[in-house]
């Protein structure tokens, strides 16, 4: 049967100008746009200091790591950096031009990514739309990873491997001589190197003997790959690096359980206990998966051996942690689109014909895509998720602990330090001495991870002071409220610094030139006023702004949100001073113009511990003119005398 949904370009891979008369163009114009924009995003992610510091390292000293230097903890582990050259080449870039071309760099790697999987979605031969469609899905699905790290690079690396088996696949082009090169960079930027042999394993396993013909030389050329993969500072130990990585966190519950990107994304999102989880990508994750299933089903016997691994294989990936939903969907989109086109029900096909044949379709597409680029240029894509990230290029100095460091270095405080994990990264580069522990699992290991997070718990603190007898302590309050309610009780300990996101403390008798932070002329600094008495109650009670206002002016003004204030107040709520921790509260609604329930949400728990019953019932009431089913505010009116 002739396809009622013929593609309007060849399957050929050649590059050429798209044909403007279809608008279906457009629309994936307006996706690889959406694609910059999503990848232009500051950088926030806590591993971009050891990155950094590895690369300044090794380029000083003339050598490899064989031990770790950055910590003072576990400085008898072994390191095994199998991010060597990405470090390097990182380091350089920085030099060249700071945290911007770091962003530009990362942005236009994506960008790459993404390049890459369209030339392989049209490689097989599924209709315009069908391309398009799956291409956003993959990158909404996708962006939530888009930060500077050596995982953007497997996926370039990935994509770049597949891509050449399935041009050869097609008998397009013969590019197998350029896969030991990519395993051999691929091997000494990033762990997971190991997905490109095993993607060669498949091939060959569906080729050399599933096939009545024996293809020599892919296996010869995939043989040359796993080879080049022992061309590695640590030769065999390298080589073995992901499967020795791999069986550590099978082994060890203690790192799925604490870190959010190694849960699965199966048990995330309705029941998950947070006030905000970023549906989108699991919802369009979570579709393609079901969506994929029912082709499976659908037309298995169309199925090749070799895609049914490669389909179950990235699911389970996938399925096992979040980290590894990118991977499953740049992988898996092209065998969508393959067997997605060659469905043979005649309805489905006529309805897709009656709906994607025509060029409103495709100007909807565009322009759903377009106004989705919108509200990322204005920050409200990612504010509404109440996310970290925020358009722009460079570092975010406010979310890393530059300022924190600065002060340590400025006031020469070089003494034994305590920190928090997401400070790590940030003090190996920046700090003044050897920190406690990084976001380095590998050398960090089970038990000594274990007892730093044993240390989050009540009562953990002071048992880790105990042991390590540090000078400072260095935290974000917000991710160690229970350091923040232990300090409470131990008198030794003075705060000398505090910003939105960090905080610091001094041991009694340690430093003793640095005073002990002013805390008035904190707020003052930050523009917090001290409540006006009776201001309460006109400030959180009605009007408040329709949530379709809040919504549609996040197409066209910039977004802010004042989570660094909320921190702040999270942090003096928790220290058991409810005043400083209400007049920042109170500053973020009237700079916010009303519009955040969850200030209102953290304010009224703060005036129902503190027994004033009025304002909080004023808060709860908004809250669920919002969310009418929030649980914390229906508790608290229930609990209200």
């Amino acid at each position: 049967m002739a396809p009622i949904l013929p593609s309007n370009d060849p399957v050929k891979t050649a590059f050429h100008f798209p044909r403007l008369d279809n608008p279906w163009n457009f629309a994936l114009a307006s996706c690889f746009l959406l694609t910059v924009l999503l990848g232009a995003r500051f950088i926030t992610d806590f591993d971009l200091g050891y990155h950094l510091r590895g690369g300044q390292w090794m380029l000083q000293n003339h050598r490899f790591f064989t031990k770790d230097v950055y910590t003072y903890t576990v400085s008898d582990h072994d390191y095994l950096d199998i991010h060597w050259f990405y470090q390097i080449l990182l380091y350089l870039a920085f030099k060249l031009g700071g945290y911007a071309v770091l962003s530009v760099l990362n942005t236009l790697l994506i960008f790459l990514v993404f390049i890459l999987t369209y030339l392989r979605l049209r490689l097989t031969g599924a209709p315009l739309w069908m391309r398009v469609v799956l291409l956003e899905a993959t990158l909404l699905a996708c962006e939530t990873r888009f930060q500077v790290r050596p995982e953007i690079l497997s996926w370039a690396l990935m994509s770049l491997v597949l891509l050449i088996l399935e041009w050869r696949e097609k008998r397009e082009r013969d590019l197998l001589f350029l896969l030991p090169l990519l395993q051999l960079l691929w091997a000494n930027m990033e762990g997971l190197f190991a997905i490109g042999l095993v993607l060669m394993g498949v091939y060959v396993l569906q080729e050399f003997f599933l096939s009545p013909q024996r293809d020599w030389k892919l296996l010869k050329y995939s043989a040359f790959s796993a080879a080049a993969c022992l061309i590695n500072p640590n030769f065999l130990r390298g080589f073995l690096f992901p499967i020795t990585h791999l069986l550590t966190l099978a082994s060890a519950n203690v790192f799925t359980k604490n870190i959010g990107e190694f849960k699965s994304p199966w048990s995330m999102g309705a029941g998950d206990i947070s006030l905000f989880t970023p549906g989108l990508y699991l919802g369009v994750y979570k579709t393609f998966s079901f969506f994929l299933l029912f082709l499976v089903l659908a037309a298995f016997k169309n199925w090749k051996t070799r895609e049914l691994l490669l389909a179950g294989a990235f699911f389970y990936l996938s399925m096992t942690a979040v980290r590894n939903v990118s991977l499953f969907m740049l992988a898996v989109a092209p065998l969508a689109a393959t067997h997605w086109k060659e469905l043979q029900w005649v309805r489905l096909r006529r309805l897709q014909q009656a709906v994607f044949s025509r060029p409103a379709a495709a100007w909807a597409f565009s322009l759903f895509t377009l106004l989705f680029c919108l509200r990322v240029a204005t920050n409200a894509y990612y504010i509404s998720d109440r996310r970290q990230d925020r358009v722009g290029l460079g570092l975010d100095t406010e979310k890393q602990p530059v300022h924190a460091a600065q002060f340590l270095v400025d006031n020469q405080l070089d003494g034994r330090i305590l920190n928090h994990l997401n400070a790590g990264g940030w003090l190996v580069w920046k700090g003044p001495q050897k920190v406690f522990i990084d976001g380095r699992l590998e050398v960090m290991e089970r038990d000594f991870f274990t007892e730093y997070e044993d240390s989050l718990e009540p009562d953990g603190l002071e048992k880790l002071v105990a042991k390590y007898r540090p000078d400072i302590l260095f935290f974000n309050p917000q991710a160690a409220a229970f350091w923040i309610l232990e300090l409470r009780k131990m008198p030794d300990w003075r705060l000398v610094y505090l910003d939105e996101y960090f905080a610091i403390f001094l041991r009694k008798g340690y430093a003793p030139q640095v005073g002990e932070l002013d805390q008035g002329r904190l707020l003052q600094e930050k523009g917090v006023p001290k409540p006006a008495p009776g201001g309460a109650p006109i400030l959180l009670g009605p009007p408040y702004p329709p949530a379709f206002k809040n919504w549609l002016e996040g197409f066209y003004r910039p977004q802010a949100y004042p989570d660094g204030l909320l921190n702040m107040a999270t942090f003096y709520f928790e220290s058991g001073e409810p005043q400083p921790a209400e007049a920042i509260l109170l500053e973020a609604i009237r700079l916010t113009e009303k519009k955040y329930f969850d200030l209102y949400l953290n304010l009224g728990s703060l005036y129902f511990y503190t027994g004033r019953y009025g304002e909080s019932r004023l808060c709860a009431e908004r809250v669920l003119a919002d969310s009418p089913r929030n649980p914390i505010a229906l508790k608290i009116l229930s609990q209200l005398p």
